[in-house]
């Protein structure tokens, strides 16, 4: 049975790329959230709940040869992000 620190160094999800986008989709994220809530006032639980469905579910996207239905990348960390600030607004 492998730990999790394990099975972090053999699926490599920590190398320096991976973490440089995951933290870029998540900044973009926050950046969208804040334009949507008027920068500068609090965020609210509609439009976390808003953000948490658009990016736990999957969207089309059209490449040059067909239309693909797919997760958005790194979707895992701003729907982990979005769901700790809904437990922390009650």
């Amino acid at each position: 049975m492998f730990s999790t620190a394990d099975s972090h160094d053999i699926l490599n999800l920590n190398t320096k790329l991976l973490k440089v986008n995951r933290k870029a989709m998540l900044n973009q994220v926050i950046f969208q959230i804040n334009v949507a809530c008027k920068k500068g006032k609090s965020w609210d639980k509609k439009t976390l709940k808003f953000y948490l469905k658009k990016y736990s579910e999957k969207h089309f996207e059209e490449d040059e040869e067909e239309v693909k239905e797919k997760y958005y990348s790194y979707c895992g960390i701003v729907t982990w992000f979005i769901q700790k600030k809904l437990r922390t607004l009650g």
